[in-house]
């Protein structure tokens, strides 16, 4: 494994344990904020997105060698197959939906 290699496993470890640790408790100080990694530590947070690309490559200027998170973000579920919205649309009191009418509100069928 080339050097490079090693930083941005690093980087995704890394990443993956501040996502879980911020979804996981709402009082991290993750939660809610964008995480800048850089060769295998944190060396940015911020609220928002800009801000902390321009401190992430004030601190590293090799962008192979970066990582950036939205802390809380579901990086598990896809954000844009229309499946994973099919309970914003639910009600307890309603009738099951068919897999048509699964179909035709997904995918517009």
């Amino acid at each position: 494994m080339t050097a490079i290699n090693e930083v941005q496993q690093s980087n995704r470890q890394l990443a993956r344990r501040i996502n879980e640790e911020a979804r996981r408790d709402p009082q991290s100080v993750y939660a809610g904020k964008f995480v800048g990694i850089a060769n295998g530590q944190v060396v940015a947070v911020a609220d928002d997105l800009d801000e902390l690309v321009c401190r992430l490559r004030q601190v590293e200027p090799d962008p192979q060698r970066t990582f950036c998170i939205e802390a809380e973000l579901d990086y598990d579920t896809p954000q844009d197959d229309p499946f994973y919205s099919l309970a914003e649309h639910a009600t307890a009191d309603a009738p099951p939906l068919t897999n048509e009418e699964i179909d035709q509100a997904v995918y517009a069928m």
